[in-house]
């Protein structure tokens, strides 16, 4: 196929079939990018609001709640029985940036139910009880915070059961270690209220996510612009 010529002012732009096929299938794909992230960007800020508004509502009981779907960063409280004896480790930093261990622990309610409670962070030297006796309260203690649905990460490491030493929070496999049939379908992330003795350290819930769809819709609207100019100025010829 004969290239198509249009003469503009002194000049000329001489089109060739496959480099401007390339070049639009090119030029879809990136706006297609680009788009997508201003997409992605509307729901992240709508994410972001909805996380807010969660936050400041009032606590309610976690025994009356069963909205799986609304659970994510809703303010609960719970009243039962720890189970210190299945204390369990999950390896991580403190909102400090400090590594240690997050603290979960089986909390068995009125109902029958059994609720995983994350009461916080321990340095790495804090991470058995007997090094914290004062935070193994007895009997019937209350505790408030938000509820947490829990994700796999990607790329998380194996964690161990039989070594109790975890990357991540398993509800299927660490209620088979506790010995109960099974964990209600998330977790609850303690408040900033200190524990006798300082540890756990709770509030260690980050309820900022990373929001960087706008600079990467930047990124894709910018080469897409790149791309058209470097073709414009490849087809482009001059005329005497």
């Amino acid at each position: 196929m004969k290239p198509v010529e249009f003469r503009i002012g002194r000049g000329v732009f001489v089109l060739r079939l496959w480099p401007t096929l390339i070049t639009g299938i090119m030029l879809i794909v990136l706006l297609g990018l680009g788009s997508w992230q201003v997409y992605r960007l509307h729901w992240k800020e709508g994410l972001l609001a909805e996380i807010a508004e969660r936050l400041n509502e009032e606590p309610i009981d976690v025994d009356k709640f069963e909205r799986i779907k609304e659970a994510e960063y809703r303010p609960v409280t719970a009243t039962g029985t720890f189970d210190y004896t299945h204390e369990f480790y999950v390896n991580g930093f403190s909102l400090t940036g400090l590594g240690g261990y997050h603290i979960y622990v089986p909390m068995a309610l009125k109902d029958g139910r059994v609720v995983l409670i994350d009461r916080g962070w321990v340095p790495y030297d804090k991470k058995l009880p007997e090094t914290r006796p004062q935070a193994q309260l007895p009997g019937n203690i209350k505790v408030t915070g938000v509820l947490r649905v829990p994700h796999h990460r990607w790329m998380e490491p194996v964690s161990d059961p039989v070594k109790n030493d975890w990357y991540g929070v398993d509800l299927s496999a660490m209620a088979k270690v506790a010995g109960v049939k099974e964990f209600m379908p998330y977790i609850l992330a303690a408040d900033t209220k200190p524990n006798p003795g300082g540890l756990p350290i709770g509030g260690q819930t980050r309820v900022t996510l990373p929001n960087n769809h706008l600079s990467y819709a930047i990124t894709w609207f910018g080469l897409a612009f790149a791309l058209v100019v470097i073709y414009g100025v490849s087809a482009y010829r001059k005329v005497s």
